[in-house]
Parts: C-alpha cells; sequence; structure tokens
C-alpha cells in the first residue's frame, strides 16, 4: 500500500476546487452537530430511563413490603415465603427481605444487582410497628437500551432540521461558487486569448464588486498593452512599422515564398546627411523634415508598387518600415523577377533628386539602397536585414544609387570582421609603428625631417600599409590608440636621433578624432616631456578639411601646443574649401601641398596655377610650403625654380622602418661631407 505524502494530499486538496472546500467544511460542520445532538439525546434519555427505573422500584418494592407485611404478621417466619411470592410476582427484580435489626431473612434474583448501585429501601410494617425492610435493586438494563418517547421525538425533530441546514447549506455554497467558478473560467480564457473580452457578474454582491473591478482592470490593462505594441513595433515620429515588426513580416514572407516557390525582395534604403541634418535643425524641426521624407517615400512606395506589379499591389501591398535613425525598409511580399525589383527600387529613390523646402532652407538628400532576393539570400530576418545593409554599405561606397547583395559582399565583411578583429589584438600588442618617409631641403638636397606614417608591423613581418586599416580604424573607433601609438613611437625616435646629434624635426598626422578630444593637448605635452624631444621640433599636421570644419575648436587645440613650441602644418592643401580669413586667423606654419597636384604638374596645366598659387599664398601668409608626392626629378626641379622650399615622396626615399631611416640619413650626411671634402 502506498502511503500518501503530505504534499499530495495538499496537492489534492488544492485540486477539489472551493466549491469543493465549502462542501467539505459544511459536511464537517454538519457531522459534528449531528454528533452533538446525538449525545444531548442519548443522555437526555438516559437520565429519564434512570428516573423511570427508579419509580417503578419504588412502586414494586412497596407492593413486596405490603405482601411480606401480610405475610410476617401471620406467621414470623414466613420470610421465605413472601421472598417467593415477590419473586413470582416480580421475577425481572432482585431484592432481600430484611428483619428489623439489618438481618437478612430472605433473598430472591440476582443477589449481585443488590451490591451494584444504590438500592431502594421501604420498610414493612403496619402503623408503628416495624417488621423489617424491603430492599430492591433498580432494574437499569432495560432502562438504558431504549430512548424515551420523548428523546426519540427530540431526535426525529433535530434529523430532519440537519437534513434542512444540509440542502440550504448546498443551495448557499453552490450561489457563492458558480460566481466564483465563472470568474475562474474567465481568468483561464482569458490568459489564454486575449484581454478585449468582459465578464458579466451582477449579483449585487462582494462578488458583483470583483467582476466589476476585474473588468475594469481588464480595461486598463488592454489599453497599457495596446500602448506597448504601438511602442514596441511602431516609429514614434513616422507611424511606419519598426524594425521588430519588419522581422516578422519578413519572417512570414520568406515562409510562404518556400511554401509556393515564389520570390519576394527587400530594400534596405538610406539618406545622406539624413543624421546630419535633423541635428542641425533641432527637434522639431528635424521631426518635421523626418515627415517630409516619409510622406515622400511612402508616395513613391505606393507609385512603384502599382507601376511595377500592377494588380498585387492591392491585394499584397509593400511594406514600409523605419529601422533606423537613418534607414527606411521595404519589403515586397511578392515578386517576378530581379528585374522588376530594380526598376522598383529605381522609382523610390528618383523623386529624392528634388531638393525639400524647410523653413525656407533647400535640403537635398541623396538617396542609396541595398536590395536583397528572398528567400535566396535571406533564410530569416536578421540575415536578410544583414545582407541588405552589406548591400547598401557597397553601393554608397561605389557610388551607386542601388546595389544587389552578392556573396562576395559577405566574403568581404567576413574579412572586415577578420581584419578589425586582428587590429584590436595589435592594439593591444603595440604593433603599430612609425615608419619614417624623408623630407629634403630643394635647395641644399639635405633631409632635414621626417613624416611619420602609420604601419602595422604584423608577427609574421608583413608591415600592413595605411589604405587597408586607416579606414577601418576610423569606422571601428581605433583610430584614436593607433594615431597615439604612432604619435609616441615618432617622440621616442626623433628624441633619440637628437641624441646622437642630428637635427630632425618630425612631422605626425593629427586624426579628427584626436583634434575632437579635449585632452589631446595634455596627452602631446605628456609625450614630450616623457621622451624628451623638444617642442620645435615636433609638428602636427591636420587635413584642410578638418581644420575648417570647426576653426575655433582648431584654435583652442593648436594655441596652447603652438605656445608650447610644437609647429602645426594644414595637410592635402588645395583639396578642401579654405577661406582667407580662416586662413589668416589659425596659427599654424606650414602649407603642404596635395600630392594630387604634383603628379598631374606634366599633364594639367591647371595643376601648375594651383601650385604657383598656393606657393604665392604661403609667401604672402608666412607659411613654409612643402610640396608631398614628389616621385621624378622633373617635378623636383619644378617645385625648386617656383620657390617651394621642401618636398617629400618616392623621388628622395618611400617610407621606411626606423633603423633603415637612420641608415639612409647617416649616408646622405656622409655623402654631403664628402661633397664638401671636394
Amino acid at each position: 500500500m502506498i502511503r500518501q505524502k503530505p504534499a499530495d494530499r495538499k496537492g489534492a486538496y488544492d485540486r477539489i476546487g472551493l466549491s469543493g472546500r465549502f462542501a467539505l467544511l459544511s459536511l464537517a460542520l454538519l457531522l459534528a452537530v449531528t454528533a452533538l445532538a446525538w449525545t444531548a439525546a442519548r443522555e437526555s434519555g438516559q437520565r429519564q430511563a434512570a428516573v423511570f427505573a427508579k419509580q417503578l422500584a419504588i412502586e414494586r418494592a412497596g407492593s413486596v413490603a405490603a405482601l411480606a407485611a401480610g405475610t410476617l404478621s401471620r406467621d414470623p417466619y414466613g420470610a421465605e415465603r413472601a421472598a417467593q411470592s415477590a419473586a413470582a410476582l416480580f421475577p425481572t427484580s432482585a431484592g432481600a427481605l430484611v428483619g428489623p435489626g439489618g438481618e437478612t431473612l430472605a433473598v430472591w434474583g440476582d443477589s449481585e444487582a443488590l451490591l451494584r448501585g444504590a438500592p431502594i429501601h421501604v420498610p414493612i410494617g403496619e402503623g408503628d410497628h416495624v417488621l423489617g425492610q424491603v430492599r430492591l435493586a433498580v432494574p437499569t438494563t432495560a432502562a438504558t437500551g431504549a430512548l424515551s418517547g420523548a428523546s426519540a421525538i427530540f431526535v426525529a425533530q433535530m434529523a430532519a432540521l440537519l437534513a434542512l441546514a444540509i440542502a440550504v447549506m448546498g443551495v448557499m455554497v453552490r450561489g457563492v461558487t458558480r460566481p466564483l467558478q465563472r470568474l475562474t473560467q474567465f481568468a483561464q480564457q482569458m490568459s489564454a486569448h486575449s484581454m478585449g473580452s468582459k465578464i458579466d457578474i451582477r449579483s449585487g454582491d462582494e462578488i458583483g464588486t470583483l467582476a466589476q473591478s476585474f473588468n475594469a482592470m481588464l480595461g486598463r490593462l488592454d489599453e497599457s498593452m495596446r500602448s506597448v505594441q504601438q511602442l514596441a513595433f511602431i516609429d514614434s515620429v513616422t507611424g511606419f512599422p519598426n524594425q521588430e515588426r519588419l522581422r516578422g513580416e519578413i519572417d512570414g514572407t520568406i515562409d510562404r515564398c518556400r511554401e509556393n516557390g515564389a520570390m519576394a525582395g527587400l530594400a534596405v534604403i538610406s539618406f545622406d546627411r539624413l543624421s546630419r541634418t535633423v541635428e542641425t535643425l533641432g527637434r522639431t524641426g528635424g521631426e518635421e523634415l523626418v515627415l517630409a521624407l516619409s510622406q515622400r517615400l511612402a508616395t513613391a512606395v505606393a507609385g512603384a508598387d502599382a507601376t511595377v506589379r500592377l494588380t498585387e499591389s492591392r491585394d499584397n501591398p509593400a511594406i514600409l518600415a523605419k529601422i533606423s535613425d537613418n534607414e527606411f525598409a521595404v519589403l515586397l511580399p511578392s515578386l517576378a523577377d530581379e528585374g522588376n525589383f530594380e526598376r522598383f527600387v529605381q522609382l523610390i529613390c528618383a523623386p529624392f533628386g528634388r531638393p525639400f523646402e524647410h523653413r525656407e532652407t533647400r535640403v537635398v538628400l541623396g538617396c542609396n539602397a541595398g536590395a536583397v532576393s528572398l528567400p535566396g539570400d535571406g533564410a530569416e530576418a536578421d540575415l536578410a536585414l544583414r545582407h541588405g545593409r552589406m548591400a547598401l554599405a557597397a553601393a554608397r561606397s561605389a557610388s551607386q544609387p542601388m546595389r544587389f547583395f552578392t556573396p562576395s559582399l559577405d566574403r568581404a565583411a567576413i574579412e572586415r570582421l577578420t581584419l578589425e578583429r586582428e587590429m584590436r589584438v595589435a592594439i593591444e600588442a603595440n604593433q603599430f609603428r612609425a615608419h619614417f618617409q624623408p623630407k629634403v631641403c630643394l635647395r641644399t638636397g639635405r633631409i632635414i625631417g621626417a613624416e611619420a606614417l602609420a604601419r602595422w608591423n604584423r608577427p609574421d613581418g608583413i608591415a600592413v600599409g595605411p589604405v587597408r586599416f586607416i579606414p577601418l580604424a576610423e569606422e571601428a573607433g581605433m583610430i584614436g590608440p593607433i594615431a597615439e601609438a604612432v604619435l609616441r613611437d615618432a617622440c621616442w625616435k626623433a628624441a633619440g636621433w637628437l641624441r646622437e646629434g642630428l637635427d630632425m624635426s618630425v612631422a605626425v598626422n593629427v586624426s579628427a578624432i584626436q583634434l575632437g578630444d579635449d585632452r589631446f593637448p595634455a596627452l602631446v605635452r605628456r609625450l614630450l616631456e616623457q621622451s624628451g624631444l623638444k617642442p620645435s621640433a615636433l609638428e602636427l599636421e591636420i587635413t584642410e578639411s578638418v581644420a575648417m570644419d570647426d576653426p575655433e575648436r582648431a584654435m583652442r587645440m593648436v594655441g596652447p601646443l603652438r605656445e608650447l613650441g610644437v609647429r602645426f602644418a594644414i595637410d592635402d592643401f588645395g583639396t578642401g574649401h579654405s577661406s582667407l580669413a580662416a586662413l589668416t586667423r589659425l596659427p599654424f606654419d606650414v602649407l603642404k601641398i596635395d600630392q594630387s597636384f604634383v603628379r598631374c604638374l606634366s599633364t594639367d596645366k591647371q595643376s601648375v596655377s594651383i601650385i604657383e598659387t598656393i606657393l604665392a599664398l604661403a609667401v604672402s601668409l608666412n607659411f613654409e610650403s612643402v610640396a608631398e608626392g614628389v616621385e621624378t626629378e622633373l617635378e623636383a626641379e619644378f617645385l625648386r625654380r617656383r620657390g617651394c622650399p621642401i618636398a617629400q615622396g618616392y623621388h628622395y626615399g618611400k617610407p621606411m622602418p626606423p633603423l633603415e631611416f637612420l641608415a639612409t640619413l647617416r649616408a646622405a650626411e656622409e655623402r654631403r661631407a664628402q661633397r664638401i671634402a671636394l
């Protein structure tokens, strides 16, 4: 036999429900009341039976006493005959005849009955003459075995009342628990389906009040859930579905395409300069521009859909979603072929060649799109969106309106991620170092300085050039640590050359990230102090576009270091949009002529004019000029005759590791000393 554990019994009690618990409690109460009533009736019957038995014993004892008195008055020794007569008269009684002195004269019946309980004593005699007494046992056996008539009636009445109470209690329990059961069933239905329904209980008591409160609570919960869904799946500005909602639509479309063998399309669209323009216009103005853009985009999507898919656009229209601050996406649930999809995307982008008129300002936002064919190029929503963004990035890089996703883009992305991971390890391992390209005085031919250029010295011995890793470092936020590593390496190497008696200056490029960091001046001062490099031997190069983008900030960063003695150069001069007013205010020392002009000297007459203009401007502003990208003696001779003092390029030497540069420098100094000696 398996005994039920307490926990199992508790679980069984919980499973019987509220109505079952009421029924058990009522039954227990009724049984307790019945037991009390039966006990009371039984005790009452016993008391009545005892009184009846005693009265009967007194009457019998009186009869025996009268009989014995007659017999004993005639015959003093007739006690035995009197006892026999009493036994014949009352065969169920037990008694004894006792003499005047207390002696037992005769006994009949069960003599032990006289010893139990208290017998009845009745005197025998006539008048004052006492002949003895009768002792008669009270008959208890018959009396306690049955109830009196009154007790039986009482028990019957109690049984009837209990039966009625049970019936009334059952009706009451059922009336109380039925609304509670309805509430329970409704709560289960609500949890399994929705909270939009209501329960109708109008009992007018506490349960009715509970039902009304329950309905009110459900109403508020339903309203809150709608608000949460609105926030979770809808863009707050445009009212379009957001990326989370689009994911579900894409997965559903992919499943249908697999079942039907059909094709669908996803286009990820971005707008040039949208984020920066929104920030410039402020919150209200930015939202107004985004709304205008989204309305134009929605109109374009509807028109393109109706043009490309005709009747299908009415039954199963395209879904337009906003998936980030600068990105929208369009899902076409069905497509005939990729040609139709390309036409669809082109029709979407076409209206954005027109500028937006916003508060008396014309805003032009270029449009690019990345297209993905489903389910072929996207097995699920996240993969489809990732491929769409890859195609979008490829379109923007190639300055194309749109680009379809291809597996090569995925391979390139994987290689890019691998390279980024390796670069982060390389930063920790201090693998980014400075290589040095000579800067030569065109008048004397002497190496007077060097430009420090970043190189990635991999553990396998390969030196990776900046063209491969600088763009990725800028996008991944690693350009700051790399530029700092190159600046530190350049300062230590130049300080060592100075200690060896080589009067050299070193130029280091400054990134836009570094110039935007208020801690940059303190970093430069600390590196100068740690390396022992004198400030005048350090030249920091800032590109023209970075310097002119925020001249006020450039002056705040440059000023303290220039007062310390550090020199500053404007790099890539001529490729940006400098104003003469800004040039006169910026505390710079050097103008570096961009190499694109130098390389075109033999083929482009305009390059000749531009270089001559830059050289004249530098003289008028008291700037030193440096020409980059000099690769031939003809280019060097042209610059020399035009008065350019310094040049650098492959004609004089490629960027070299520190030891190779030092060897080149010493060899050049030896040749110069030999020429002087001759």
